[in-house]
């Protein structure tokens, strides 16, 4: 058969990334969120070539023949911005949701009154419940002459001096003293949730790869592996770009002996 010189993926245009699970006995892909398509896919066999060497009739070494031992292929898909769910591939953990979790909520406030009004439903904060010194808040403003930060002690009522109250739903009562200062006081208050996104112990398992663009031809195309584990790649901060790294496993199915097969249909794209 004859293959026309404008198949090639030109452009990924859809992909999906969805983990192996096994629920009620039955294995089951579960889709991982996917805002836009990757800005780059890679896909590198990573060939280990042997070289079996000979000498020459001048007596130099050369290499007489070459076979390829094995194969390691790995996909690497590049985002421009990620769901939190794509940082499963950083934690090699699933994120899952989770009741009453503990963790902690910050404020800051000008002193210039004695009170801060409670935080409102729905709103970080709000399931604070009141403080004591055993709670271990930590609360804290800079001194406007030493330039030197000082706690701020947590008593139940009434507060004089360097003390305040914190009640429920982060309700606060400074002191006159403090309130007379007008410094910025800040606090990280130890906060349990009633429910919360966590990343979990439960290991990042086999997941599956499809993507779908078009050729050179703007005819439709794809892309499959099946059956891809993870690898290190990528971290985490400020910066929404997230990065995915997978190694492509066995596929008896692939039809290449790679575990991956990319297909050109020759078929108008129809979204």
């Amino acid at each position: 058969m004859s293959v026309d010189s404008k198949y090639g993926l030109r452009t990924v245009s859809r992909i999906s990334l969805s983990r192996q699970a096994i629920i009620s006995n039955s294995p089951v892909l579960i889709p991982f969120p996917i805002i836009v398509a990757p800005t780059t896919l890679t896909i590198a066999q990573n060939e280990d070539l042997k070289e079996l060497e000979d000498v020459s009739c001048k007596g130099e070494s050369v290499v007489a023949f070459t076979y390829i031992q094995g194969f390691k292929p790995e996909i690497s898909l590049e985002f421009s911005v990620g769901a939190p769910e794509l940082d499963t591939f950083t934690h090699g953990r699933l994120l899952a949701s989770a009741d009453d979790v503990d963790g902690f909520v910050y404020f800051e406030a000008v002193m210039n009154t004695t009170a801060i009004a409670a935080r409102a439903t729905a709103t970080a904060g709000y399931e604070v419940t009141a403080q004591d010194a055993n709670t271990h808040p930590e609360i804290y403003y800079i001194d406007p002459i030493t330039k030197l930060s000082k706690q701020v002690a947590i008593v139940a009522s009434a507060p004089t001096g360097d003390q305040i109250t914190v009640g429920a739903h982060l309700a606060i009562t400074l002191s006159d003293t403090l309130a007379a200062t007008g410094s910025t006081i800040r606090g990280w208050i130890p906060c349990t949730f009633a429910t919360a996104t966590i990343i979990t112990a439960e290991l990042l398992d086999v997941v599956a790869v499809k993507a779908m663009g078009i050729d050179f031809n703007g005819k439709f195309a794809g892309f499959q592996a099946r059956n891809c584990s993870r690898l290190p790649a990528g971290q985490l901060g400020t910066d929404p770009k997230r990065e995915v790294k997978l190694r492509v496993l066995p596929d008896p199915n692939d039809g290449t002996g790679l575990g991956y097969q990319f297909y050109y249909t020759n078929q108008q794209v129809a979204c």
